[in-house]
């Protein structure tokens, strides 16, 4: 039997395809774009990536980046 996936990954349309995170338990910012950009990017990409996903989700995230609740959906950045 396979383990459950990290994190449920629902299909939005309107950013290219790139997938709608819901957050689960232990999930980090930095973590949900480490595991978007894939195995070959190196911290320096994560590290320009994952305040992108902040911005784009400040209004469901909150003041502070670093508490994510289980739960919440949040949605990739606007490509350039």
């Amino acid at each position: 039997m396979s383990e459950p996936p990290a994190r449920h990954l629902h299909r939005a349309r309107t950013r290219v395809d790139v997938p709608v995170v819901e957050v689960r338990p232990g999930d980090t910012l930095w973590g949900i774009a480490a595991d978007l950009l894939g195995p070959t990017a190196s911290d320096r990409d994560i590290a320009h990536q994952w305040p992108q996903w902040y911005r784009e989700n400040r209004a469901v995230v909150g003041p502070d980046p670093d508490r994510l609740v289980p739960g919440q959906h949040l949605h990739p950045p606007e490509l350039p």
